[in-house]
Formats: C-alpha cells, sequence, structure tokens
C-alpha cells in the first residue's frame, strides 16, 4: 500500500519461464518488498545434513533413510509416522544414488532459500549443473559462466599470513 492505494507488486514480463512463488507477498509495493523473509536454519536442514553425513560415513543407514524421508513426508503430507510409498525413497539404493537423492531433496526443500550455490559448490557439482543450464536457457544475455566458485581471501589476511602464499 502506498499513499493509502493497493498497488500491485511490479513484476517484469518475458523474463523468466517459471517465477518463485513461496515467499511472494501480493500486498508489497513491489516485488523485492516483501516482509515474509526465510530461516537460516530449518529443521529440514538438520535431517537432510545428517542424512548426507550419515551417508558419507556409513553408507544409506536406517537413520539416514528416516531423517530424509521425514523431511519428504512433511512435503508429501502425508503421515511422518508410517512409511509412504508415495513419499518415501525406495531401499536398497546405494551411497552414491542415495547422495544424489539428498543432493536433489535439498534443491526441492530449500528452493529460493540461498542454499543451492554453496550445495552445488561444496559438493562439486558447479560446473557441470551450469553446463547444462546452459543449453536450455534461451536469452544468451543470461546465460551463466562460470568463473569463480569460491570467495578470494582479503588481502589483508595474504599480507598478514606468510603461509596463504
Amino acid at each position: 500500500m502506498i499513499n493509502g492505494q493497493v498497488v500491485k507488486a511490479e513484476v517484469e514480463t518475458d523474463i523468466y519461464d517459471i517465477r518463485l512463488g513461496k515467499y511472494k507477498d501480493p500486498d508489497a509495493p513491489i516485488d523485492t518488498g516483501n516482509g515474509n523473509d526465510f530461516y537460516l536454519y530449518r529443521f529440514a536442514d538438520i535431517l537432510l545434513i545428517f542424512a548426507e553425513a550419515d551417508n558419507k560415513v556409513n553408507g544409506p543407514t536406517v537413520e539416514a533413510y528416516t531423517a530424509i524421508n521425514t523431511v519428504r513426508r512433511r512435503a508429501y503430507g502425508v503421515s511422518f509416522d508410517a512409511p509412504s510409498l508415495l513419499a518415501d525413497l525406495p531401499a536398497g539404493l546405494s551411497q552414491t544414488a542415495f547422495d544424489d537423492m539428498v543432493f536433489r531433496e535439498r534443491g526441492y526443500e530449500f528452493i529460493g532459500e540461498a542454499k543451492r550455490w554453496f550445495d552445488m559448490v561444496r559438493t562439486g557439482r558447479a560446473a557441470q549443473l551450469i553446463t547444462e543450464v546452459r543449453n536450455v536457457i534461451k536469452q544468451p544475455i543470461r546465460k551463466p559462466t562460470p568463473s569463480k566458485f569460491l570467495f578470494a581471501l582479503p588481502d589483508v589476511e595474504l599480507q598478514s599470513n606468510p603461509l596463504a602464499n
């Protein structure tokens, strides 16, 4: 609302095929003026961190399956306490397949929450996924070009630490 008038959020047309509506506030004066921010860590994040870590150390254990399936059951709207053919991951996944499913689930769960880039870099998937995305984007000006994946060390740290070079 501006000066007592309800104003629709500004939206650029013909730029994105899909617009994220997870945090869209129809009463906001502009599309970046929402007051509904996201949390840095949610319980789903803790469960998926555990599932990934347990799988890396022990393979896909019952506990790792329970953690990811709890997140998936909530997302599918089924009971947390009972197995679900609809929501649960299939039993018997390899360690690599389970890791891929956790990565995929993090992408679904945290869309629009500024976690994907860090997950892609942390797991070594950034360059491959950027290349795949470039092939799908129609407008050349919007195609990402991978150049740097990590923040550079600040100059003051490089100058004060003789071991940094």
